[in-house]
């Protein structure tokens, strides 16, 4: 798109360098100016040659051909659940183990609270 602009504006450019002048003799080649006007024969031809030039430009680019997109997916570490909006849960829990050696009687209450962690999903390729 941005080469056809250029081209664009070179076929402005070079039919504004051409002034009409009231000569109606036209010439077989077009070294006549026939017509009145910002249009001649001169502005009309560099239109189809800056036409011509943007066609070649465009046909020699469409030949290019661009790889496949690469496939991404979002996976967790082994154990964890699937990745919820991109981001993983993680649950450990720990053990707790308590030893006394008292005479009489001892009350001892040990509580164990699972630990959850969040992080980013990890990205990989699919293929």
């Amino acid at each position: 798109m941005k080469k056809l602009l250029i081209i664009a504006g070179m076929a402005l450019a070079m039919s504004n360098n051409v002034t009409a002048q009231q000569n109606n003799t036209a010439v077989a080649g077009g070294s006549g100016v026939a017509g009145t006007g910002a249009v001649t024969i001169a502005s009309l031809t560099a239109l189809g040659v800056s036409l011509a030039v943007a066609a070649s430009i465009v046909s020699n680019s469409s030949g290019v051909t661009l790889p496949p997109e690469q496939e991404f997916a979002l996976v967790c570490n082994s154990g964890d659940a699937a990745p919820v909006a991109g981001v993983c849960t993680s649950t450990t829990t720990g053990t707790a183990t308590a030893t006394a050696s008292v005479s009489g009687t001892v009350t001892n209450t040990i509580t164990v609270v699972p630990v959850t962690a969040t992080y980013p999903a990890i990205v990989q390729p699919v293929n």
